[in-house]
């Protein structure tokens, strides 16, 4: 009965210990990561809005519709110039107020095959209602280029009109 208990201690001692690494390993957060100031002089909300990255390059992002309702589908629109990413992610983050799990995703956004030069990467996304109405988002772009993650940082605002 002894030997029967240790090993059960044992085994879930081990599954914790496997559990933890493998979450750190998952989530851990990227050291190479810089984040970019805030684009303070455009709203996404009501245009597309770029930033220059810092080894050279630029990104242009864009979410339609303008002055989107955040029930409705966000078509997510990046655009690169001189710079050609591995992967980019969307995620929203309130403000001035945390939207639990909603900051928590990351929406991936794909390539597409364009005509010309650029290079496209798009997807669909979406937000919640915020019991305030009015709400104000940091969307953040995660750019992996090159061995380096960049975090872009834009303004969205929605409105919500309760009827």
């Amino acid at each position: 009965m002894k030997d029967n208990l240790l090993t059960i201690v044992v085994g879930l001692l081990l599954m914790i210990i496997i559990g933890s690494l493998v979450y750190l390993f998952i989530f851990s957060t990227n050291t190479n990561k810089t984040r970019l100031p805030l684009v303070e002089d455009c709203s996404l909300h009501l245009q597309a809005c770029s930033s220059e990255l810092p080894n050279g390059g630029k990104i242009i992002f864009e979410i339609n519709p303008k002055q989107p309702n955040p029930t409705e589908v966000l078509y997510l629109t990046a655009t690169f110039q001189q710079i050609e990413p591995q992967l980019v992610q969307v995620s929203f983050k309130g403000k001035t107020m945390n939207m639990g799990y909603l900051e928590y995703v990351k929406y991936a956004l794909q390539k597409k095959d364009t005509m010309d030069k650029s290079i496209l990467f798009s997807g669909k996304g979406g937000l919640s209602v915020c019991v305030s109405g009015l709400m104000e988002w940091i969307v953040l772009v995660n750019v992996k280029a090159d061995g380096a993650t960049y975090e872009v940082p834009f303004k969205l605002e929605t409105i919500y009109n309760y009827k």
